[in-house]
């Protein structure tokens, strides 16, 4: 019994991992090329193992029943009696004496039909598994190619988008100053042939105060960057923020002074170091000591008199730019917790007529702004001051069927008018 179970086992497995070859060297034609090739070594190791359950089954079961068949006896005398007697072929009379019809000396038969069976069902059930196998492979591929197709479209309809807003930034024709109702201001939305929406706004990055201006340098006797760092910090009601200074300081300046260089990170689990170079993104502004998320957070104001009620989050930026002179804010353009910042916590009069001023109409020269204060105090913030904005941000977003797809670039725009792209983020 044992034999038998071993015998119809091996023909089972070698038929079995015939087809399973087959099936894979076909599921690896619908693979893409690169993967192809790794999917056809593992049909031909299941093609291997077949032919040798094969084989093993043909030389220790198949081969030895036949030899010991032929070789035996009864065989021997069955062979003599079929040829000097003919047996009737259709039951025309009866069965001669001794004859293998015959009840006499007639061989006992072993009804192997229930083995068979089980064998041809395991085949089908894996042949049926393969198939199905094969079938959900195609529509999950099918679906991916799908979902890859539509991301492409929105990334392209999402660029073209940027492409159009870098344009009109080009196409302005006051270059001399800019101001919140510029054409290049406004929010444009668009829907493409094919059905996809586009959403395209376009910041000023220069009403900001760039935090990277603590690696810049600035004419004598300008105000420290650091300084209206702490400004814009107290502003927002931030007040122990000293640490924090020093140590994005430490961070953006280009040398190793400080107590906030590689060896205070050197501690850190993991331990990095301080790469002394501007910040490219706001996720590496939280690898700083004191530098945390909530800083950034929008909140109620908490004061009678509006005061120390700033965002932080609406006062600074970082500019990826490599000049080495300190970026300016726009007049026309910034906050008035930016011009605080910069004017002094205690200038209020001073960035409430700026505010005036320019509702009116766009401050077109820095001159108008000279007139409203002391020749002093404009000697030490003049670096930080402008009428025209250099440095823009598209956010670009479409969408469609659900899926959407958002791009970011951060421009600069020199005073001819062209336009170049400092960074993309997808």
């Amino acid at each position: 019994r044992f034999r038998r179970q071993v015998r119809a086992l091996t023909a089972l497995m070698g038929v079995t991992s015939l087809i399973l070859a087959a099936a894979v060297l076909g599921m690896s034609f619908i693979q893409v090329a690169g993967s192809r090739h790794s999917i056809q070594k593992i049909s031909e190791v299941l093609a291997l193992a077949g032919a040798g359950f094969l084989a093993a089954h043909l030389l220790f079961f198949t081969l030895p029943d036949i030899i010991r068949t032929r070789s035996s006896p009864s065989q021997r005398r069955r062979d003599e009696i079929y040829k000097h007697r003919r047996v009737p072929r259709f039951g025309g009379g009866d069965p001669v004496p001794g004859s293998p019809t015959g009840n006499s000396g007639a061989p006992s038969v072993r009804n192997d039909g229930g083995s068979v069976l089980v064998v041809v069902l395991a085949v089908l059930a894996a042949v049926a598994a393969l198939v199905l196998q094969v079938q959900f492979t195609a529509r999950a591929r099918l679906h991916n190619e799908q979902a890859m197709l539509r991301r492409t479209g929105l990334l392209r309809a999402a660029t073209d988008a940027t492409q159009a807003a870098l344009q009109r930034l080009a196409d302005d024709r006051e270059l001399l100053f800019d101001s919140r109702d510029d054409d290049w201001a406004k929010r444009e939305e668009l829907r493409t042939p094919p059905g996809i929406g586009t959403i395209v706004n376009v910041v000023d990055e220069n009403r900001f105060f760039d935090l990277n201006n603590l690696a810049r340098r600035t004419d004598l006797g300008a105000r420290p960057a650091e300084e209206i760092a702490l400004n814009l910090m107290n502003a927002s009601g931030q007040f122990d923020t000293g640490d924090r200074v020093r140590a994005l300081q430490d961070w953006v300046d280009a040398d190793n002074d400080g107590t906030h260089e590689s060896g205070f990170y050197a501690d850190r689990k993991p331990p990095y170091v301080c790469p002394n170079r501007p910040i490219v993104s706001w996720n590496e502004l939280f690898d700083i000591a004191g530098w945390k998320r909530d800083l950034f957070e929008r909140r109620a104001p908490s004061s009678l008199h509006g005061d120390f009620n700033g965002n932080f989050a609406d006062c600074v930026t970082f500019i990826p730019s490599k000049h080495d002179r300190a970026t300016p804010v726009n007049v026309n353009t910034a906050g008035r917790d930016v011009l605080l910042g910069i004017l002094g916590l205690d200038q209020d009069v001073l960035a409430n007529a700026i505010l005036s001023m320019r509702k009116i109409r766009p401050i077109e020269s820095i001159d108008a702004v000279q007139q409203l204060m002391e020749p002093a105090l404009f000697a030490q913030i003049s670096p930080y001051l402008a009428v025209r904005s250099d440095f823009f941000r598209i956010d670009a977003q479409a969408f469609a069927e659900g899926a959407s797809a958002h791009i970011r670039a951060i421009a600069h725009r020199d005073a001819g008018g062209r336009v170049e792209i400092l960074q993309w983020m997808f």
